[in-house]
């Protein structure tokens, strides 16, 4: 799999989780193959967007998947568990004018 060119853009509402990525749990036959395929996602930009959520980053870090050049945009983030971002999970992450909880944190 991979999601490439992916723009979110002019949001404004409430979700549970802003960005949800988490390993693949369920069984399923690999046809014979030795290694689980690896998933890919770049070029993800999120901007313009106002959102209240339980979790911002709902990112689980995994060796299923690569993720690389994501953009976080003029974002205003209302988060009640959690508001913190992992920007080593994913490589050449950027960060711009983004407020979580009220403070800009990037």
């Amino acid at each position: 799999q991979n999601y490439e060119y992916v723009l979110v853009e002019d949001i404004k509402g409430d979700a549970s989780s802003f960005l949800y990525i988490k390993p693949w749990t369920q069984f399923f036959d690999l046809k014979g193959q030795k290694e689980m395929p690896i998933s890919y996602s770049s070029h993800v930009t999120m901007r313009n967007i106002e959102l209240d959520c339980d979790v911002l980053f709902d990112v689980r870090n995994s060796d299923q998947y690569e993720m690389a050049d994501f953009t976080f945009e003029n974002l205003d983030i209302q988060a009640k568990k959690n508001g913190t971002i992992h920007t080593d999970y994913i490589s050449n992450f950027r960060l711009k004018n983004v407020k979580v909880n009220g403070e800009k944190v990037y």
